[in-house]
């Protein structure tokens, strides 16, 4: 029972230990205010990164790979951040074990990827630049033959492959490698998509002939 004009048991507790409790006050509105200018974690995005060493010609597999977070602000430009897009294409390049994995360290595309299986790169040298400069890639054309006669005459044409499709046309390209056309004295070249009896169709026929083609519609 308290006494009357007696202060309550916990009032004289605070009362004895008020130092120790004020101290204990202050230190903890200290780690509040610390905590709320601590900065918030960095945005992170997924990335594939190589989980090996891997040397030019590999290909890699998606146990070679791994997903972890990157800081968003270091991704590097086209990086792959998922394993559904690994290209299943060798390496162009080396790569280290934990660097992060672009488009770019792998070997391009065939020029022959978008135009089904079963086809080969056919170079043709045309006798008429000038027609040669009219292609585009994607026309379509006939490829004609046309032997020189007595005299320098020619004489009747014949068709070595019918309905190919152009993959390289006009001048030379950065993205066309050694396949870019170019154009010499003796013609123009272009790449033709064709089956691979149609390419020894063309390949005898150059050998004796005169080349050149009919544009088709496509």
């Amino acid at each position: 029972m308290r006494v009357p004009g007696q202060r309550p048991a916990w009032q004289r507790l605070l009362r004895r230990h008020r130092r120790a409790v004020a101290a204990a006050l202050a230190g903890l509105a200290v780690l509040l205010a610390l905590t709320s200018l601590r900065p918030a974690p960095p945005a992170t995005t997924p990335v594939l990164v190589a989980t090996r060493s891997a040397g030019a010609g590999t290909l890699l597999t998606p146990g070679d790979v791994a997903t972890v977070p990157w800081p968003a602000d270091l991704v590097p430009p086209n990086a792959l951040t998922d394993l559904a897009n690994l290209p299943d294409r060798p390496l162009a390049a080396p790569v280290a074990a934990g660097e992060a994995l672009v488009p770019e360290r792998f070997l391009a595309p065939s020029i022959l990827a978008a135009y089904g299986a079963g086809l080969v790169a056919t170079p043709v040298r045309l006798a008429d630049r000038g027609a040669a400069a009219l292609l585009r890639a994607g026309d379509v054309v006939d490829v004609l033959a046309a032997s020189p006669g007595e005299a320098g005459e020619t004489t009747s044409a014949r068709t070595v492959a019918t309905a190919v499709r152009v993959l390289l046309a006009g001048s030379p390209t950065a993205d066309a490698g050694p396949l870019a056309p170019a154009g010499t004295e003796d013609g123009s070249l272009v790449v033709l998509a064709t089956s691979t009896d149609a390419a020894a169709a063309i390949a005898g026929a150059a050998a004796t002939s005169r080349l050149s083609v009919v544009l088709r519609s496509a």
